[in-house]
């Protein structure tokens, strides 16, 4: 956990007038891909503002940037983030309205996460008094988005219904926020299950985002709701117009169900792809159905917005003047742990915004002594990538060869037979991936209680090495009693006796004390090391791991540390 509290000894703004501290994106790909540097300070040129910043919002569709994972994605390297909040520090010819000292938050394409950034006069505002530099980096970005979707592009009104998914980010708060300005709306939600006891107070009706959404709201709502905002898409797509009135109005922003793992996934593309509904223009014709998209940095930076934008802006603050409206900040993050954060945001492990406080000091990591070289294990990504390019080009392929018309039914059978054969390849995929952990994990590591085990040979931290279990078709080792953390302790003994501690998957980064696994589920079985009275870290240590020195007791510890760790693969 993170805690948001002002930091006692903040790391100095610049130490030469003429460099500054910015993150950057050296390529796309993983976290490691990202990293804190030099670079030279920006000059404002004619008609922009010059800022000092204090706070930068991070939002899903950086992590999407880094991944490479957007159309006509920028040349790397490059400095990321959209938005950011602080003060004027200078403005460049012919530019009025601001002057030096001046509080401001603003649009930037690109480039935001810096000590000091030179933004276009047209996407700078002003900050109310009252509202803080991180809150006011929360603001831009989501509330002009839920803003415009509702009142510019869906015209909600008194009485209307809205389902909103990730209803616990900070897209889906504002929704909720600008809901309850207008009198008598329902508000739908979806959200992780941990969430739920958080926002349960923002929204009408929650509903768990793992399970079918669509029968439990027709059972409140038998007609449906009038507005749907899907930032997910994919399978999403359908089921959203499903669930639309008449005269409704879908809008999609985003799509984040094509994000499964650290890296851009062909596969996930594929199938997030493949399970968008096929729109039929006479169907919305008969059905009375309204579907639409939304992209506000398009809007902003490439079609010319930035006035429609401006009048967004500004009936927000009235709402923010009047306290109707408030950003809901999740937690600061300084711009050394711009990995963790984003990590935490890919986990969706956030509610409302996380934010990076140049000025707040990253937390002191613990030194580690050893050094390993790397260990590759493309094989799984690679089978992904053939067996999907195959079924497309024969699922795909086939229908542009004939130019004969093809009767609609007949295109109906032929696209759910399609279907079938992409989720049955789906489901041998995931049978080729347990083959490969039982023969290549069994044989290295050691089986006990229906699981293969095997301890790293690399050092990393908390998230890398989760995501690496992963990769490898496992997840980090939840011992659930005293015999499997016994046999976890010796195994690790003998595999690696020079090592001292070992991460384990069990952290309490979304609430602190709440101990779960890495699945989200309630963690039962403990095995502190209460001599030292673990656990002990409070806010900053979130991330469990398993001690030799201490006997194969547990203690938390920051999660940025460097360790070994031990992947757990089921044997069906």
């Amino acid at each position: 956990m993170i805690d948001q509290k002002e930091p006692d000894n903040p790391v100095p703004a610049v130490v030469d007038s003429k460099e500054m501290r910015a993150v950057v994106l050296t390529g796309f790909g993983g976290l490691n891909k990202l990293k804190v540097t030099k670079k030279p300070m920006p000059d404002p040129q004619e008609g922009e503002v010059k800022i000092r910043v204090k706070a930068c919002g991070l939002n899903f569709l950086d992590l999407m940037v880094r991944q490479g994972n957007i159309d006509n994605p920028p040349k790397t390297p490059l400095v990321p983030g959209f938005e950011c909040s602080g003060i004027v520090e200078s403005v460049g010819e012919n530019t009025k309205g601001y002057e030096i000292g001046d509080r401001v938050m603003a649009f930037v394409n690109y480039s935001a996460w810096a000590e000091v950034v030179c933004t276009p006069l047209d996407f700078v505002y002003k900050i109310p008094d009252d509202m803080t530099f991180p809150e006011a980096a929360a603001f831009l970005m989501n509330f002009v988005a839920a803003y415009m979707m509702l009142f510019e592009v869906a015209n909600l009104r008194e009485g209307m219904s809205v389902l909103v998914h990730s209803a616990g980010g900070a897209v889906g708060q504002a929704v909720a926020q600008l809901c309850s300005t207008v009198p008598n709306v329902t508000v739908f939600g979806t959200a992780s299950p941990f969430k739920h006891e958080a926002i349960k107070h923002s929204v009408t009706h929650l509903f768990d985002r793992n399970i079918d959404y669509v029968p439990e709201v027709k059972k409140i709502s038998p007609d449906g709701v009038d507005i749907v905002l899907d930032c997910l898409c994919g399978e999403n797509t359908g089921k959203g117009l499903t669930l639309l009135k008449p005269m409704g109005t879908y809008i999609l922003y985003g799509s984040s169900n094509m994000v499964t793992g650290e890296t851009k996934s062909f596969f996930s593309f594929a199938k997030s792809w493949w399970q968008v509904e096929k729109v039929n223009p006479i169907k919305l014709y008969e059905e009375n159905k309204v579907i639409a998209g939304f992209s506000l940095l398009n809007l902003l930076f490439k079609q010319g917005g930035c006035n429609q934008v401006k009048t967004a802006v500004q009936k927000l603050l009235s709402l923010y003047d009047q306290k109707k409206i408030k950003p809901v900040v999740d937690s600061l993050w300084a711009l050394e742990e711009v990995k963790e954060a984003m990590q935490r945001i890919h986990d969706r492990g956030n509610i409302g915004k996380l934010i990076l406080d140049v000025e707040k000091s990253p937390t002191p990591l613990l030194v580690c002594t050893w050094d390993f070289s790397s260990v590759t294990m493309a094989q799984s990504r690679l089978l992904l990538f053939v067996i999907c390019f195959s079924v497309l080009q024969t699922g795909y392929g086939q229908p542009f060869r004939s130019k004969k018309a093809v009767p609609t039914r007949q295109r109906v059978t032929e696209d759910d037979d399609v279907r079938t054969q992409i989720d049955k390849l789906w489901q041998e995929v995931n049978s080729l991936k347990e083959m490969q952990a039982l023969q290549t994990v069994c044989l290295r590591g050691i089986k006990a209680h229906r699981k293969c085990y095997l301890v790293s040979e690399q050092a990393k931290h908390y998230h890398e090495a989760n995501e690496d279990c992963i990769a490898q078709g496992g997840t980090l080792a939840i011992p659930r009693d005293v015999s499997q953390n016994g046999e976890l302790t010796d195994y690790v003994k003998r595999s690696s006796p020079a090592s001292k501690d070992f991460w384990i998957g069990i952290t309490d980064i979304v609430k602190e004390g709440q101990y779960v696994d890495v699945n989200s589920l309630p963690v039962t079985f403990f095995h502190w090391d209460r001599s030292k009275r673990e656990p002990t870290g409070g806010k900053r240590e979130s991330c469990v791991a398993l001690s030799l020195a201490a006997q194969g007791k547990w203690h938390d510890e920051v999660c940025r540390s460097q360790k070994k760790y031990i992947c757990e693969y089921l044997i069906p």
